[in-house]
Formats: C-alpha cells, structure tokens, sequence
C-alpha cells in the first residue's frame, strides 16, 4: 500500500473538467478513464498523482495563498528537471509546463512519474534495516548526488539560469544570518578553526573561480557563526570530529571511520 497517496484534500482540489480537456488535447487523444490523487508528503509546492487512459503523470503546482516574488516558478522548475534529464535520466522529465491558469488556478508543469517510495521519519517495514544495508544505500544516495552536480550548467543549457556569480557567498551570507537570528550569543569561539583552514585549503586545491572569490575574512565571520550557535545550545546533541588530518573524499577507510563515528 503506497502511503505516500492520500485522496486530495479539501482545500487543495482541481478542476477534474478542466484537467480532462488539457490533458485530451495534450495527449490528442479521447480520455476513457480518469483519476487523480494526491501525493501527502513533501512541503510548499503541490504534488498530484494522475491517471490517464492507463498512463501515470505527476502534476506540480505552486502552494495556495500569497507567495514570495521568484519563488516555486513553475517554469524555471520544469526548465532545470527538462534539462538535467536529457544527460541525467535519474531526474524525472518534466513533459509539458503551462501558464494557462484557468486549468488548475496556477501555473503547473506535468512530470513523468518515477516510483519508488520515500523514507521519511522511520523506514518501511520491507527494508532490510541492517548496518550493511544503510551503508549501502548511503554510499549510493551520496553517489547520485555527487554525480549530479558534477554536472556542467552549461552542458544541458542551463548557463544562464539564475546568478551564478557569487552564488556561493549568497548562500554562506544566508546561513549566517539564520545562525545569528537563533542566538544573542557573540562571544568569539575558536572551535572551527581547524575546519575554516581545511575549507581554504580544500577551496585552493579545487581550483573554482567562484569559491576563490570568497575572502578569508568571510570565512572567519562564518566561522564564528556557527562557534556562536552551537556555544549557545546546549541541548543539542552535537559530536565534532576532526577530519583536518584525514581524506574521507579519496580515503574509504577515513570516510568509514568518521561513518562509525556517527553511528
């Protein structure tokens, strides 16, 4: 039983009419059978499972309500899962993207769906919940990701996509204001140090026009962010480990033993 489908909820309805008549002139052809559910996890964005004449698609929406200028553009995301598929099949093909927002309310793009099952806060009772078998699918979640974004921008197209320039310092620029917002804490903590001077050591030796843009000093400042957070929960269940001296990347026994280390 797939618990991850649940009958669309009230407040979340489609135009079945409206989707029955998109969906015959997309496909050019008569609907004879019909049917559409709701995919119950995930966050924001709306996830909806559709049957048609025996095919299944996944229809995406942004959420209900006010939303932010930029966000869940409907059509940047059909444009990136479009491209990334065409050299990274793992990524689901977005099919069609429409701005008509007489259809369903919004603007929506329709996805080949892809099966499989989420693991969320506990995992399904078929899995085999071995130490083995967590590494495994560790090893292999980490490897997809890895393999994804070893992947050129400009070699599916999307060079242009966003601002890339200064990406990386944005990001860092977000996460340290998050940490300073969740603590009064400013006293100086030298914890990270050994870890700010592995990242420059790690920024040099990759070689990347956009991270060696990022100035030493920035490192301190985010350095001491995250010194000041941690400094300042106490309650949180935090282990550090000191990877300065080892190569997880090229060394499987480091990568094992900071594994255990976890664990």
């Amino acid at each position: 039983m797939n618990t991850e489908l649940i009958e669309v909820r009230k407040d979340e309805k489609l135009n079945e009419e409206s989707l029955k008549l998109f969906f015959s002139d997309l496909l050019k052809s008569k609907i004879n059978n019909f049917s559409l559910k709701q995919f119950s996890g995930g966050h924001a964005n709306l996830t909806y499972l559709i049957s048609v004449n025996d095919k299944e698609y996944v229809l995406r929406r942004p959420p209900l309500g006010p939303i932010a200028p930029s966000a869940h553009d409907m059509k940047r995301e059909h444009k990136v899962q479009r491209s990334l598929h065409s050299i990274f099949p793992l990524v689901p093909n977005s099919i069609y993207f429409s701005d008509d927002v007489s259809i369903v309310g919004s603007q929506f793009h329709i996805i080949e769906r892809k099966k499989g099952f989420v693991i969320r806060k506990e995992f399904p009772d078929f899995l085999p919940l071995n130490l083995n078998f967590i590494n495994q699918m560790s090893d292999q979640m980490i490897k997809i990701l890895s393999d994804l974004h070893k992947i050129n921008p400009i070699d599916v197209g999307l060079e242009k996509l966003g601002r890339p320039e200064g990406f990386v310092e944005r990001q860092l620029l977000g996460w340290e204001k998050r940490w300073k917002l969740a603590t009064e804490n400013t006293s100086l903590n030298t914890i990270f140090d050994d870890l700010l001077e592995n990242l420059k050591i790690n920024i040099e030796k990759r070689g990347r026009e956009y991270e060696s843009k990022i100035s030493e000093e920035y490192l301190k400042k985010i350095n001491q962010s995250y010194s000041d957070f941690f400094k300042s929960r106490p309650d949180l269940n935090v282990k550090f480990i000191d990877v300065s001296e080892i190569d997880f990347v090229k060394n499987r026994l480091d990568y094992l033993s900071i594994i255990n280390g976890i664990s």
